[in-house]
């Protein structure tokens, strides 16, 4: 039975390395970012920008708040991910935190309008209309710093950056949006807004830092172009605010590969079948068996019918001093029990019994030994006491 369950083994492992190298890894273009992701919106290429920029940079799987004893002047933090919402106590924690001289870095397609309130500013989707093949209609965006331009092609509605009043200009343009036609030039998608003693660097293009954009051309230059802004000091990589969507599962890279997924159903198939097989095949023929019948009381009653017919009361009762010694010995431990006073009162601490109990067994047994006479009154006696003594109620 063994050796067909390894047979089994090796043919499951065999199918399922035969399946992963014959059918193709599915590309998953789900909306991830996540570091460790090398799939097209994973951010594993920019996770390496970020170290090769930065001398100090910590990853963080922790809320805001949980950091405060261990934050520093003049650091950074990075947060890059679809849809970002901090709440009170975290928005004011971040603010605080900026305030004194720090830099906070949020790339996201949607913010907090709490935080955008906070920081004066508004978010309005640019008007693209993005067709089929139609190059013209990418979206392109021109780096303020370096005036140089990268296209993005994916087609999806991006906002832009602006300042709530007009009068008030708080914020500097690092890249903008810009298009052949004119109301839509020099929309800014990303901006530095001061705040207190530190700034916040907020993009609406989060898709720039995946993958996919970073491996396009030189897309990798406006990824590095925009961090350049950020002082070279401790920098902590967010990894906590992720939406439901961005946070993969652990299952998630076994079930979005075709092959272990066809490897996963083969083998619970043949497990399966195993089952059923095995199930069939040891369905034999149990025979009754009956129980060893208990010979105790017989050997009993012909014990007592062999006292009974010799009537030796003084062999008998030098035979329950016995057995009542023995019974000391292995129940309670004490050896050669003679009925002292001391044993007396250790076996009534040991057993439970009464002292009274005890003391008459004593005294019985003792009287016997003086005598060498026993009668058929005091074997009766004898008998009850120790009856109640054996009891272990």
């Amino acid at each position: 039975m063994k050796r067909k369950l390894i047979w089994i083994l090796l043919v499951y492992i065999g199918v399922s390395i035969a399946m992963i190298g014959i059918i193709p890894r599915k590309i998953n273009w789900s909306d991830f970012f996540i570091e460790k992701s090398k799939d097209p919106y994973g951010l594993y290429i920019f996770k390496d920008i970020v170290t090769s920029m930065f001398d100090h940079v910590e990853w963080r799987d922790q809320a805001l708040y949980e950091l405060e004893d261990e934050w520093e002047e003049s650091e950074n933090y990075i947060f890059v991910t679809d849809e970002i919402q901090f709440s009170k106590d975290e928005r004011t924690q971040l603010l605080e935190w900026v305030s004194n001289g720090n830099n906070a870095f949020i790339a996201a397609k949607d913010f907090s309008t709490k935080l955008l309130d906070t920081l004066n500013l508004k978010a309005d989707y640019l008007s693209l209309y993005f067709f089929a093949n139609d190059e013209e209609n990418d979206l392109k965006v021109q780096s303020v710093q370096s005036q140089k331009k990268y296209e993005f092609s994916k087609q999806y509605s991006v906002k832009s950056l602006d300042n709530k009043y007009d009068s008030l200009q708080v914020y500097f343009p690092i890249a903008v949006s810009f298009s052949q036609r004119n109301f839509e030039n020099n929309k800014p998608i990303v901006i530095q807004v001061k705040h207190g003693k530190g700034n916040f660097y907020l993009c609406t293009l989060p898709y720039a830092f995946t993958n996919f954009y970073l491996m396009h051309q030189d897309n990798y230059e406006f990824a590095e172009d925009i961090l350049s802004f950020l002082p070279n000091t401790r920098t902590y990589y967010d990894t906590y605010y992720k939406s439901q969507t961005s946070k993969k599962p652990p299952l998630s890279v076994f079930l979005n590969t075709t092959a272990f997924r066809w490897a996963g159903a083969f083998g619970g198939t043949l497990l399966l079948l195993h089952i059923l097989f095995s199930i069939k095949r040891k369905q034999k023929y149990i025979p009754i068996i009956k129980p060893p019948e208990n010979r105790s009381l017989e050997f009993t009653k012909t014990i007592g019918d062999l006292y009974y017919s010799t009537y030796d009361l003084a062999d008998l009762m030098v035979k329950m001093e016995r057995h009542f010694k023995e019974y000391v010995k292995q129940k309670y431990r004490i050896a050669d029990y003679q009925g002292t006073e001391k044993q007396t009162q250790l076996l009534m601490a040991k057993s439970g019994k009464k002292i009274g109990l005890i003391s008459s067994i004593n005294s019985i047994f003792r009287q016997f030994r003086k005598t060498q006479h026993a009668d058929e009154k005091s074997i009766i006696i004898l008998n009850k006491k120790l009856q109640q003594f054996y009891d272990r109620r």
